[in-house]
């Protein structure tokens, strides 16, 4: 006996489903066939892709763990009907995008912590690698001091120098981040997810915040530039 299934318009064409064609289904039990008995243009956020009903589930002998109950009607009765079962969420189409968005923007907020822990090692590594350029290019700062520099212009130029890096560096990560969450976004449309939303605000404030990072972390190093001594850094081997 065949069972009817569901399937979403996407998942239809991908496997040319019509109305009435047969599917064959392998389950621990053996081989089974379904029959298609919709095909729907929205809900993928809701049910998925597809979806069959419990009695086929039942005749397949698989065993009913309920994790989702679809049903329709007064949203008092449904949940006066499951005040008992302290394990039970009554949630409405809208609630359930919630629940789900609410996932997705704690895993953001573990990314955000770890780009602001990527963000302090950073700042740390522009900070270290100014310190010895200043070191190591002792004759270039004291070359710009004796054709007329001033030590307010030596430290504007160092933090010039770290807020291009730190600019730089960041326009390097959007664009690979860009390039993977379109790759996930392309590899994931079969689930749902095939909107790629590129957050331009977002990005112009992370880039602003990582410009007065790396001009924060030129502070010592290009204080240390302005204060070296003309004669001896143009001597200095």
């Amino acid at each position: 006996m065949s069972h009817p299934c569901h399937g979403s318009a996407a998942e239809a064409t991908e496997n040319d489903w019509t109305i009435g064609s047969s599917v064959p289904v392998t389950f621990a039990g053996g081989d089974t066939a379904f029959v298609v008995g919709a095909i729907y243009t929205s809900g993928l956020d809701w049910v998925g892709p597809s979806f069959v009903d419990v009695d086929a589930f039942t005749a397949s002998r698989l065993d009913e763990l309920d994790y989702r109950i679809y049903v329709s009607g007064d949203a008092t009765a449904i949940t006066t009907v499951t005040a008992d079962d302290a394990s039970a969420i009554v949630q409405d189409r809208a609630a359930f995008i919630d629940s789900k968005n609410a996932d997705i923007d704690m895993m953001l907020g573990l990314f955000y912590v770890m780009l602001a822990l990527a963000i302090f090692i950073a700042l740390l590594g522009i900070a270290n690698t100014l310190a010895l350029s200043i070191r190591e290019r002792t004759r270039e700062p004291g070359l710009m001091r004796a054709v007329g520099m001033t030590r307010a212009q030596t430290r504007s130029m160092v933090r010039w120098e770290a807020t291009i890096i730190a600019v730089f560096g960041s326009t390097l990560g959007f664009a690979i981040g860009t390039f993977f969450g379109w790759a996930a976004v392309r590899a994931l449309a079969d689930q749902g997810i095939d909107t790629l939303i590129v957050p331009i605000t977002s990005l112009a404030a992370v880039t602003l915040i990582a410009a007065a990072a790396g001009a924060t972390a030129a502070i010592l190093p290009a204080r240390r530039a302005a204060r070296l001594d003309v004669l001896s850094a143009l001597v200095c081997q």
